[in-house]
């Protein structure tokens, strides 16, 4: 498992993780919404600096949307590096502007309708983590700080560990 190849066998096992973890949760639109309310519920009873469900998230979504300093200072401090759920936000943005200068039902593939879920799962993935920052930032904790509350308070998808690393490429969801 330590080595950097992977076995044809894991390989092979690895597509349909995938394709498991994308049905699971990008292309399951009811997962942003359970998601968002598992995290903030986290974030409400875990968080050092406090949580205010709802309003924390908007503020994040908020943030994430505008790109304000607040959301660069937490990207910059890796608070970012727990997510995931992560897509080319230029991409992701390309699309959405495509898909506002046509009539979208007409003219969806699966490929747009994947981009727009992918974008709505990163927001309730990081509306949670933001919101978490902010407040943390608020009552004057230290960025380094603010980044790890923001990382720690629901799962940290970047904690694997070597063993974990690899066990996620055939298990969708070995946390």
């Amino acid at each position: 498992l330590n080595s950097g190849k992977l076995n044809p066998f894991i390989k092979f096992l690895s597509k349909f993780e995938g394709v498991l973890r994308m049905a699971s949760t990008v292309m399951e639109p009811a997962f942003a919404i359970t998601n968002t309310i598992r995290d903030s519920w986290a974030a409400f009873t875990n968080a050092k600096y406090g949580f205010i469900p709802a309003w924390d998230n908007i503020s994040g979504v908020v943030s994430y949307l505008r790109e304000d300093p607040t959301y660069w200072e937490w990207l910059d401090s890796g608070g970012a590096n727990a997510n995931l759920v992560a897509l080319d936000r230029n991409e992701a943005q390309k699309s959405l502007n495509r898909m506002s200068d046509r009539s979208w039902l007409q003219r969806a593939n699966w490929e747009q309708v994947r981009e727009v879920l992918s974008y709505i799962s990163e927001l309730s993935e990081v509306s949670t983590r933001i919101g978490v920052y902010k407040r943390a930032r608020d009552k004057g904790a230290s960025i380094h700080e603010a980044a790890l509350e923001s990382r720690d308070v629901t799962i940290d998808f970047g904690r694997v560990g070597a063993t974990g690393k690899h066990l996620n490429k055939i298990l969708a969801f070995f946390n």
